[in-house]
């Protein structure tokens, strides 16, 4: 990722939360895999993803909404 590149989900135009407006129903998707941080959307490299196995963790497939970061963050706020 470039210095200074701004990686927030506003800039990356997927801020639009479709459980507060419906008509976005699904939501807007990234075009590729990431880790959602805050209201940052990090792009996943491949030493990323062997830290996940090194850690137990597993991907996640996520379809409809739930595969918009933006619904994503809204449903996880209070976590």
């Amino acid at each position: 990722m470039p210095p200074g590149e701004d990686r927030t989900l506003r800039a990356l135009g997927l801020d639009g939360v479709p459980r507060e407006e419906p008509l976005l129903y699904p939501g807007a998707w990234p075009r590729e895999s990431g880790l959602l941080v805050g209201d940052r959307l990090l792009p996943l490299d491949q030493p990323a993803r062997e830290e996940w196995e090194e850690d137990g963790r597993i991907p996640v497939l996520a379809i409809g909404s739930n595969a918009s970061p933006a619904q994503l963050r809204h449903k996880m706020a209070e976590f």
